[in-house]
């Protein structure tokens, strides 16, 4: 049987820990930000808009870079809120950008009693804002609400608006 010397020995493992953190970080290096990360971030916010209780509710989602939180309200006090992994932010971004809200397009016409929705992202660096809201519950607001459903899950908003019901 050979004799294995002490130094080889030693210098074989170094070279072996050397490759297998190469190969290692090349795999965390990757440029896709992968699920839950995002280059959007910031407010949608939604209102069903003058109608009675229990029919009227509020949401406003919060988007950082990670998770999502989700507060719903009816005309008063925050109901609930919840907070989790976003389900499909390509959705969301196709929804607000096939709407043109993206590009800061908003409809600022006479919201008076209508669904009522704001913008205020980040998107890919660019600030992206609804200045007086967008009105309307298809196109516009039904966008933003659509988006919110999309980041949060259907789930997650119908039982949230379940209980804004329930609790008025």
């Amino acid at each position: 049987m050979p004799a294995h010397h002490p130094l080889r020995a030693t210098a074989l493992l170094s070279m072996l820990a050397v490759a297998c953190g190469v190969v290692l970080s090349g795999c965390s290096g990757s440029s896709d930000p992968g699920p839950g990360s995002s280059a959007m971030t910031g407010t949608l916010r939604y209102e069903t808009g003058s109608v009675p209780p229990p029919y009227h509710y509020e949401l406003t989602l919060e988007l950082t870079d990670d998770e999502f939180t989700l507060v719903w309200s009816g005309y008063d006090d925050e109901v609930g809120r919840t907070t989790g992994t976003p389900v499909d932010l390509d959705a969301a971004r196709e929804i607000l950008d096939g709407s043109g809200l993206l590009e800061g397009d908003d409809d600022t016409g006479d919201c008076t009693g209508g669904a009522q929705a704001e913008v205020d992202l980040v998107v890919d660096g660019d600030e992206v804002r609804t200045s007086g809201g967008t009105c309307g519950g298809e196109g516009g607001a039904g966008d933003v609400a659509d988006a919110i459903r999309a980041v949060a899950g259907d789930d997650v908003v119908d039982d949230a608006i379940d209980e804004v019901e329930s609790a008025s």
